[in-house]
């Protein structure tokens, strides 16, 4: 089963910022990830060994201690809803809406 997280960060994570977490989910962390909204990702795995824990540790080395972080799990939610493009939804029905 696909692990699935949502993970938020304060509007003091700048661009330069949010591209090191980007590249630390998909190049290190092997996720598949949505990145459209600033400071809003959303990453599924297939790996069970990954914890919201590691990620939260590890975007704190990227990020800040002082950059506020909201990590949520949302394995098995397949059920989302938005507005965007079509590039956008195609991640999200190829990735999100599967298990």
């Amino acid at each position: 089963m696909k692990k699935k997280y949502i993970i938020i960060a304060n509007e003091s994570v700048n661009p330069s910022v949010a591209d090191s977490i980007t590249d630390y989910l998909i190049k290190e962390q092997k996720m598949e990830v949505w990145h459209w909204i600033a400071n809003a990702w959303l990453a599924v795995t297939d790996n069970p060994g990954i914890s919201k824990e590691e990620l939260q540790k590890d975007l704190i080395l990227i990020a800040s201690r002082a950059t506020p972080w909201l990590i949520v799990e949302a394995s098995g939610t397949k059920d989302i809803v938005g507005y965007g493009n079509p590039q956008q939804a195609e991640w999200i029905n190829k990735h999100w809406r599967t298990d």
